[in-house]
Order: structure tokens, then C-alpha cells, then sequence
């Protein structure tokens, strides 16, 4: 069973913390603009086939015009790299008879790709099934940016800037 990501009823997230005009400030970006499907076998959930998850980086929005800017042009160069992408590649903790309208609790490993740099990452994902043709879920990981090649620009309202970003994937997909 194939099922498709709502993009509009689907966000990408990241949060890192900084410190700015010499308070501490959490940085949120988000978007809607993802794509991407899941293949589910329920006779067997370790056949789960997920395609490659999209998220268009140019799209990203913080609190801060000026900070988008320097997100899309500096820090993810998103003129020449247009998404963040996830390639699942194995699973573990997959129910062995999952069930319509229960949680379940896995991990996914696969290639995270941002800024055009590639490394794996587990994420931590609670699923369900709502419906026959609709599941959800949220997916977290926690990466340090410099093992991208990630360089944060100094500017002076900014003394410090966190390594550690909080990455949040929570989407609806639906049966196609």
C-alpha cells in the first residue's frame, strides 16, 4: 500500500539555540513544502519500502526576514541546493502485526543530505495508522551541524550559536 505525504498537512522543523543581543534565543524554522512516499506491507512490516523524503529548503521560514536570508544564501546555499532530503534505508522496532489507531514507537536509519553533504542519521519516529488510508507520524533527530559542512556566519547580535540542531518531520500521508 503506497500512501502519499499531505504537504499541507505536513511541516518540517529544525530548532537550535543561540545566543542573540546577549540572551539566550531558540531559533524555530519551518515548512510546509514536503513531499514523498511510504510503502507499507501490513503482512510485513519489515517490507516497509519509504521513498525519499523532500523538503524544500528555499522555503524555510524563522521569525526573521533577514535570518531567512542568511539561512537560504549562507548557511544552506539553497540556490544550488533546493531540498533536504531523507533516504530511509533500514528500520528497527517495526510492529510485527501493527493495528489501525495504535501508536507505535521505531527507528529509521538512512542518508540525510543538506547543503549537497551526505550522512547518515537514525531518526525516532511514533507512527499510527488513523484510518485504512491515513497515518501519521513525527519523526526526531538531533545532528550536529559542522558534520555537514554547515558554517554559521558571524554577525555581531550573535555571540554563540548551539552545534546541536533538533530536526522535526511531522506528516500526514494518505493512501493513493
Amino acid at each position: 500500500i503506497v500512501f502519499t505525504i499531505d504537504s499541507a498537512r505536513s511541516e518540517a522543523k529544525f530548532e537550535i539555540n543561540e545566543v542573540l543581543n546577549n540572551q539566550p534565543f531558540r531559533v524555530v524554522g519551518t515548512t510546509k513544502d514536503v513531499s514523498g512516499e511510504i510503502g507499507l506491507n501490513p503482512a510485513d512490516p519489515n517490507l516497509t519500502d519509504t521513498g525519499i523524503i523532500k523538503i524544500n529548503a528555499r522555503t524555510l521560514k524563522t521569525d526573521s526576514e533577514r535570518r531567512d536570508g542568511m539561512i537560504g544564501r549562507m548557511i544552506l546555499k539553497s540556490e544550488a541546493n533546493e531540498f533536504i532530503s531523507f533516504a530511509p534505508q533500514s528500520f528497527s522496532g517495526l510492529p510485527k502485526n501493527p493495528r489501525v489507531g495504535k501508536e507505535y514507537t521505531f527507528t529509521t536509519l538512512g542518508t540525510l543530505t543538506i547543503a549537497g553533504v551526505s550522512k547518515d542519521a537514525t531518526f525516532s519516529v511514533k507512527a499510527k495508522a488513523n484510518t485504512e488510508s491515513e497515518i501519521t507520524a513525527v519523526a526526531t533527530a538531533s545532528i550536529n551541524y559542522p558534520d555537514f559542512s554547515i558554517t554559521i556566519p558571524s554577525v555581531p547580535m550573535v555571540a554563540s550559536v548551539e552545534k546541536q540542531v533538533d530536526l522535526t518531520f511531522s506528516f500526514v500521508a494518505v493512501k493513493k
